[in-house]
């Protein structure tokens, strides 16, 4: 069996975009694997842990692919350290700390680490969690420091052993401001966390037949989980995997990314992401620790295909507010691929009058996002150009 493929069967027949059903099947094959296996390259260790926020509109089924993640996932015992949304740096550190026993290496017996799951994201980073010194915390996390220290008030230091942090979360295109603060962009939390997009409108699904197939794969999944508790060791990437990774890399490195302020220190940790979800590609295949090139293609696929919309994640944390009604516009018309002026005032009426939304299209239509043209009636119709 294939881990990622029958995940996304089970969300196939719902109104899940794909792209969110992979990434929630990634972000729960690698919270299994803890900080148990890594790739060595000298100077600092890969771990499989892996930040990924979904977003999209309101009522768009983040929650739906991101709680069948946290379903699989309380299920298999002994399992990952799931951890509550709403959360202190304090509360954090007490919550992962020595969860988990391996008498198999010295280096694990006090690992301290979980996974979040917050298809709220608000609820756990904003303005005031950042101020308190969350990010902060979540960035070391993330690192997987063998020793991590933390002042508190009440406990004084605290240290942790074998450190390291997962999280899936979701937010919505409204909030997304609010979730990723303004100081937090462009380095640091931002460039640690894999941005997955999707405006689609899916075709409605009314009623959702989980029949007696789907609920066998769910428990295949489930034992597949189980399985990988046992995996343990250093990963061999061998050598066309390596040719592989280095082309890609050169490849990558003189993209316009490394131009993009907001998306530099993403660029420069990307061949990080780039192996994590390689990682991910090699384990939904079978419990391995060898990775290949067939893997790093897999996973160069997956990972270009959210980088197609990066650049517009980063417009809509950092723009003001004019630029974030233009972006919600600009969304409107991509997802309707046509519409007319009439259609549009009526729907943003309650928001802008007609001269603001004149000044919104001007700025698409100079930015070419978007062209006019003019109906056989003598309507103006606006029409995405695919940007």
């Amino acid at each position: 069996m294939n881990f990622l493929q029958n995940f996304c069967r089970l969300l196939e027949k719902t109104e899940v975009p794909p792209r969110f059903a992979i990434w929630c099947g990634v972000s729960a094959l690698l919270a299994m694997m803890e900080r148990r296996i890594w790739i060595e390259q000298g100077i600092y260790t890969i771990y499989p842990n892996f930040f990924i926020v979904l977003i999209a509109g309101s009522g768009q089924k983040k929650s739906t692919a991101i709680n069948l993640a946290a379903r699989l996932l309380r299920k298999v015992d002994p399992g990952p350290k799931i951890i509550a949304q709403m959360v202190t740096p304090e509360g954090l550190i007490t919550g992962i700390k020595n969860v988990r026993t391996d008498d198999s290496k010295e280096m694990y017996k006090q690992s301290s680490g979980g996974i979040i799951i917050a298809d709220e994201l608000v609820t756990l980073i904003d303005r005031r969690t950042i101020e308190r010194g969350l990010g902060k915390v979540l960035t070391t996390l993330y690192d997987c420091n063998d020793v991590f220290e933390y002042q508190t008030v009440a406990r004084g230091i605290e240290r942790l052993h074998g450190s390291y942090l997962s999280l899936l979360g979701g937010t919505t295109v409204e909030l997304i401001k609010d979730s990723i603060p303004l100081q937090s962009v462009g380095g640091g939390l931002t460039s640690r966390i894999i941005f997955v997009y999707d405006d689609s409108i899916p075709a409605p699904v009314p009623w959702v037949d989980y029949d007696r197939e789907l609920v066998q794969i769910e428990e295949d999944l489930i034992h597949y989980l189980q399985g990988l508790a046992s995996l343990n060791g250093p990963i061999r990437v061998t050598d066309t995997a390596r040719k592989f990774y280095e082309h890609d890399y050169r490849e990558f490195y003189t993209s316009g990314f490394r131009m993009n302020p907001y998306l530099r220190g993403y660029a420069n940790r990307r061949h990080t992401h780039f192996f994590k979800l390689s990682i991910a590609v090699m384990l939904a295949e079978e419990p391995s620790l060898i990775l290949t090139e067939h893997h790093l293609q897999g996973a160069k696929i997956i990972l270009e295909e959210a980088e197609t919309h990066m650049e517009s994640v980063m417009e809509m944390i950092v723009s003001t507010e004019m630029g974030a009604s233009t972006m919600h516009v600009m969304n409107y018309i991509r997802q309707q691929k046509s519409v007319l002026r009439s259609e549009l005032v009526r729907k943003y009426q309650h928001r802008f009058d007609a001269k603001e939304i004149s000044g919104i299209i001007d700025t698409l239509s100079q930015s070419n996002r978007i062209s006019i043209d003019v109906d056989h009636r003598g309507q103006m119709i606006y029409k995405s150009m695919g940007s």
